[in-house]
């Protein structure tokens, strides 16, 4: 709780971030799948297909969530 405090805080992108946690649990695992399935074939180390994949992932499923499924009609009531 001490680090939460005084190391985060409470801004307007945490905010948003909290907001989506739930909907970002239920989409992540499809938002993975597809990205790893794009990388398949890329040309490169494996190692730098994860990070890639791990950083568009984590972007893409708060992108996506925000934008695309917080925003449909009654999705804050489940989300």
């Amino acid at each position: 709780m001490l680090f939460r405090e005084l190391a985060i805080g409470t801004g307007r992108v945490w905010r948003v971030l909290a907001a989506n946690v739930f909907a970002v649990y239920v989409f992540h695992m499809p938002i993975v799948l597809l990205l790893q399935w794009a990388l398949i074939g890329a040309p490169g180390p494996k190692w730098l297909r994860l990070i890639v994949t791990v950083i568009g992932a984590i972007l893409f499923s708060f992108a996506f969530t925000n934008w695309v499924i917080l925003r449909l009609p009654y999705a804050r009531r489940i989300f």
